[in-house]
C-alpha cells in the first residue's frame, strides 16, 4: 500500500507590475524604481532624479538654472591720449625743457666766482638732458633720439639767448655734437630700467663716467673753476652711489659699474680735447 502523495496547495503570486527574480526556493519582488517628477523653479522647470545617494525616495533633486545677473550701463569717457601722441607729446615737452634750459644756461655764465663754469661745462647740459629723458619714459630707440633732439635744443636755446645778449652764437658745432652724444646718454638713460643688473650697471656707470669725466678733465685744464668741478665731481659720485645700493644690490654688478665709470671717465678727460679741436678748429 502506498502512501498517499501530499496534496500541497498552490499558492498564487499576486498580481504586479513588477518583476520578480527567482533565486533558489524563494521569490522575492525587485524594488520599483520610483517615477521621475519635475519640479518647477521661478527660472525653469528640471527633471530630477529622486534617487540620488543619501536621499529618500520621497525627495527630489531640484536642478535650477541661475537667473542672470543684469548688466549695468557703460558710463561714457572722455577718450584718453593714445599711446603714441602720448610718447610724442613727452618727447616734444622734453625737447621743449631742453630749448630752456639751453637759453637759462646763457645766464649761467654770469654766476660769481668759480660757479660760472658749470654753465661752460658738458655736464652743465648732460645732467638736464638726462633728467629730461628720463622724465619722458621712453624705450631705448625713442630716449637715443630724444636725447639727440634735446641736445641740439639746447645749443640752439643757448646761441638765440646769447645773441639777444649781444654775444652772437649759431651753435651749430654743439647741435652736431649733441647729435653724437646726446642719443648715446640718452639711451643709457632707458636702460636704467633694464631688468638685467648687468645692463644697469654698464649703462649707469657710463652716465655716471662722462659726468664724472667732465669734472676730471675741469680739475687740469681750468682749475680756476675748481668749486664748479668738486660740484659736478660730487653729483656723479652721489648718482653712482645711489645706483649700487638702490638698483644694483650686489656686490659684481657694483663691480661693473666702478669699472665701467672709471675707463669712460678717464676715456673722456684724455680725449674731450682731441675730439674738440677737431670740431672747433
Amino acid at each position: 500500500m502506498t502512501s498517499p502523495t501530499p496534496h500541497v496547495p498552490s499558492v498564487a503570486a499576486p498580481t504586479t507590475a513588477h518583476p520578480t527574480i527567482a533565486r533558489g526556493s524563494l521569490t522575492y519582488q525587485a524594488p520599483a524604481r520610483p517615477a521621475r517628477r519635475t519640479v518647477e523653479t521661478p527660472s525653469s522647470v528640471e527633471s530630477a532624479d529622486v534617487t540620488q545617494p543619501g536621499a529618500r525616495a520621497d525627495e527630489a533633486t531640484v536642478t535650477s538654472t541661475p537667473t542672470p545677473t543684469p548688466s549695468l550701463p557703460r558710463v561714457s569717457r572722455l577718450p584718453g591720449p593714445r599711446p603714441l601722441s602720448r610718447a610724442l607729446l613727452l618727447s616734444a615737452a622734453a625737447i621743449a625743457g631742453g630749448l630752456v634750459v639751453g637759453g637759462i644756461t646763457s645766464f649761467g655764465q654770469l654766476l660769481p666766482g668759480t660757479l660760472n663754469w658749470l654753465a661752460n661745462s658738458v655736464a652743465g647740459w648732460s645732467i638736464p638732458m638726462v633728467l629730461l629723458v628720463a622724465w619722458a619714459r621712453g624705450g631705448v630707440l625713442r630716449s637715443a633720439i630724444t636725447g639727440g633732439l634735446v641736445f641740439v635744443a639746447m645749443s640752439q636755446g643757448y646761441a638765440l639767448v646769447s645773441t639777444l645778449r649781444g654775444y652772437p652764437d649759431q651753435g651749430i658745432r654743439w647741435a652736431l655734437i649733441g647729435l653724437v652724444a646726446g642719443p648715446v646718454l640718452g639711451a643709457a638713460t632707458a636702460l636704467l630700467r633694464h631688468e638685467s643688473r648687468r645692463i644697469v650697471a654698464i649703462a649707469a656707470g657710463v652716465l655716471g663716467g662722462v659726468i664724472l669725466g667732465d669734472a676730471v678733465h675741469g680739475f687740469v685744464a681750468t682749475p680756476a673753476g675748481w668749486g664748479s668741478w668738486v660740484i659736478v665731481a660730487s653729483g656723479a659720485l652721489a648718482f653712482l652711489v645711489v645706483t649700487a645700493v638702490v638698483l644694483l644690490r650686489a656686490w659684481r654688478p657694483t663691480l661693473l659699474l666702478a669699472a665701467t665709470a672709471a675707463l669712460v671717465a678717464s676715456a673722456y678727460a684724455l680725449l674731450l680735447d682731441p675730439l674738440l679741436g677737431l670740431v672747433f678748429r
